[in-house]
């Protein structure tokens, strides 16, 4: 796969597909319980900003929160991760990120 070189020719679309879906399996938390989704409420709690945080607050909470908590972070913790993912995934379907 990685030596055919037809593999690397992708369209920008594609490549947001493919990222889309990795990060909606890989943030998936409580694997085989039956846990309730996050709301917006709770996933602004999670990354500790006020309820009427714009999108652009949100968006730089995420990525500094990512780097802090990534697993292959010094000091990173998966499950806080995972969590983290979670928010992120209910707060950019509900936010305008474009």
């Amino acid at each position: 796969y990685y030596t055919d070189w037809d593999n690397y020719d992708v369209s920008d679309a594609e490549v947001k597909v493919l990222l889309n879906d990795f990060w909606n399996r890989f943030c998936y938390t409580n694997v085989g319980q039956q846990a309730l989704p996050l709301q917006r409420e709770q996933a602004l709690m999670l990354f500790e900003l006020p309820l009427d945080a714009s999108a652009v607050i949100i968006r730089k909470t995420w990525r500094q929160l990512a780097l802090r908590w990534h697993p292959d972070r010094p000091n990173g913790d998966s499950d806080r991760f995972r969590q983290l993912c979670e928010a992120w995934n209910v707060l950019r379907k509900v936010e305008s990120f474009e």
